[in-house]
């Protein structure tokens, strides 16, 4: 009885197997190991600094991280985000295996303390083969050095206390969009949209 109880346990297995590997590829932009988890932003106001920013919280399953953006810094940050949609193109056509910093720019300020986006490019292995996304990482700079940081109180390390957020090629193009939105005054805080429900 064992053995034909094992017999079983291996033909399932197989066939399990046989059927993974001959299943058509789902978009690496959906599938369920892609460390984009979604995002929500708001519109947040300082009393010193950039006065006004718009933050964004990633998702992830390790826990919530912030990175935020002034409107005289969206465009160094869409060049940043443009540039990963670009990369993310050739490497897609290439096929190729890709880590790589894009760049650091300037967030927003908060008084005396100014904080910046650390943008890199990163390729997940995935069943469906290599899908590309941009990992945001917020931090400040001391002697031009970057060093990974919280924007606020409620932000929660995603990793080894790095406070990164990874993102896929939908989610960017949302967020660019956002950001352009941002800037050209378009945009309410959750607050103020909130109100417009009486």
């Amino acid at each position: 009885m064992k053995n034909k109880f094992a017999r079983l346990i291996e033909v399932l297995f197989v066939l399990a197997a046989i059927t993974l590997s001959t299943a058509p590829a789902a978009s690496a932009d959906i599938l369920p190991n892609d460390p984009d988890f979604g995002f929500k932003h708001d519109i947040k106001q300082f009393p010193t600094g950039s006065k006004v920013a718009l933050i964004f919280q990633g998702d992830t399953m390790m826990g919530k991280t912030r990175f935020g953006v002034s409107t005289d810094n969206v465009d160094t940050n869409i060049e940043m985000l443009t540039k990963y949609m670009k990369w993310a193109e050739l490497a897609q056509q290439r096929g190729d295996d890709l880590n790589k910093e894009i760049g650091v720019v300037r967030g927003f300020d908060f008084g005396l303390f100014d904080y910046w986006n650390r943008y890199e490019f990163q390729t997940n292995k995935t069943l469906a083969g290599n899908s590309y996304v941009i990992c945001i990482q917020p931090g400040k700079k001391l002697f031009g050095m970057f060093r990974p940081g919280s924007v606020d109180d409620n932000t929660q390390a995603a990793g080894p206390l790095d406070f990164r957020t990874c993102f896929n090629k939908t989610a960017v193009q949302q967020i660019i969009q956002r950001m352009q939105d941002f800037k050209e005054g378009k945009m309410k805080s959750n607050a103020d949209a909130a109100s417009d429900y009486k």
